[in-house]
């Protein structure tokens, strides 16, 4: 989960900061698809964004987390029609975890937030934001949405 700023996407500043995705392993491109790729990236057609969070758990509301990101799960498993990763992970001692998310593209993202909604609140509640960043290249009503919040935008620069 992204950290938003605490609640579901109603306006400027109050986006959510809270799913996030997961860096599975895959065939490297050939370098086709790689040139392929860049050329998309030059020509600013790189539409897919990955959301990164870390979260440390408020004391004994680790179960808490777990339970309330099961139902988010679930939810987005039969609701988004954009989200293409969710993935997350705790260290060892469950102390923190890491949110990482995919979305096809900003308007899978922003629905995404919508279709979680206050589920988000129930979340962040149990947790501190570490951090939250958003990759890619975001739509200006995404950006609009996560000014002032706590997520961070960063924009392509190279790929391969």
């Amino acid at each position: 989960m992204l950290s938003y700023a605490g609640r579901a996407a109603r306006g400027r500043g109050d986006f959510p900061a809270v799913s996030l995705y997961h860096f599975g392993r895959r065939r490297s491109p050939g370098n086709r698809a790689r040139r392929s790729s860049n050329a998309k990236m030059e020509a600013g057609v790189v539409s897919e964004l990955l959301g990164i969070a870390r979260f440390k758990f408020h004391e004994g509301k680790a179960e808490e987390y777990k339970r309330l990101s099961a139902q988010a799960m679930e939810i987005v498993r039969t609701k988004d029609s954009g989200t293409l990763q969710m993935d997350i992970y705790l260290n060892d001692d469950e102390s923190e975890c890491m949110v990482i998310e995919r979305y096809r593209d900003s308007a899978a993202l922003i629905e995404h937030a919508e279709n979680l909604g206050d589920l988000f609140e129930a979340i962040l509640a149990t947790v501190s934001v570490v951090h939250g960043e958003v990759l890619g290249e975001v739509s200006a009503e995404l950006r609009a949405k996560l000014a002032d919040g706590p997520v961070q935008l960063f924009t392509p620069y190279q790929s391969m």
